[in-house]
């Protein structure tokens, strides 16, 4: 199967951890605290700067104002926050949702959803890939950047986190707070969608619809 990614998180003894002391964090941030707020965007800094890099590209010229960006929605959206996912899931959700929409107007300023210099993908794992792997991870992934903004945004966010940050479908269902089928469903039409973009490239149409 097609890796477009690096796992941001997983279930694990120290994930666990992190995401109690995330949470009495997003908690006294949520109730405006001024050293809460400061130690929370410091702990949630590197992650969201890793996946807007992903989802824009890590050469796109705004990283540093996107994640500017997206750290200022994620502070605006906690009051929302319920605990229904855990707090980095929360916080990956809203940057993806931030550089989406930042994706579709630098489309619509391009007048083209496929115009993009930034073909590069960093850090994506794999073991001792050869270089036809290398290229051909590097233009699926672009693909699934460039193919975002045509989408409406329920199957875009959908596909961006299971493409992009390598989520399963029961851990997009809870961080969307919607039915595993809905995101089945979605990731469904989504790639029913790109699939005359996607005729020449199998193993990402399969990465798309079917989904674990």
């Amino acid at each position: 199967m097609l890796k477009l990614v690096e796992n941001v998180s997983r279930p694990g003894a120290s994930s666990e951890r992190r995401r109690d002391d995330l949470s009495a964090l997003a908690e006294a941030a949520r109730r405006c605290e001024p050293r809460a707020v400061r130690t929370f965007v410091t702990a949630i800094g590197p992650a969201v700067l890793r996946v807007v890099r992903r989802m824009v590209g890590p050469t796109h010229a705004d990283v540093e104002d996107l994640t500017q960006e997206a750290m200022i929605q994620i502070l605006a959206a906690l009051p929302r926050y319920r605990g229904e996912c855990s707090v980095l899931h929360f916080v990956y959700r809203i940057a993806v949702l931030a550089s989406m929409n930042a994706r579709r107007q630098y489309a619509a300023e391009k007048r083209s959803t496929l115009e993009y210099a930034d073909v590069e993908l960093d850090g994506v794992p794999a073991p001792e890939p050869g270089p036809e792997s290398t290229a051909a991870t590097h233009r699926a992934v672009n693909l699934v950047r460039a193919l975002l903004a045509t989408l409406p945004e329920p199957q875009a966010e959908a596909l961006a986190l299971h493409c992009v940050l390598g989520y399963t479908v029961a851990e997009i269902a809870q961080s969307t707070g919607v039915a595993a089928e809905t995101v089945r469903s979605r990731l469904r039409l989504a790639g029913q969608s790109l699939r005359p973009k996607l005729v020449d490239d199998r193993r990402l149409r399969e990465r798309i619809e079917g989904a674990p």
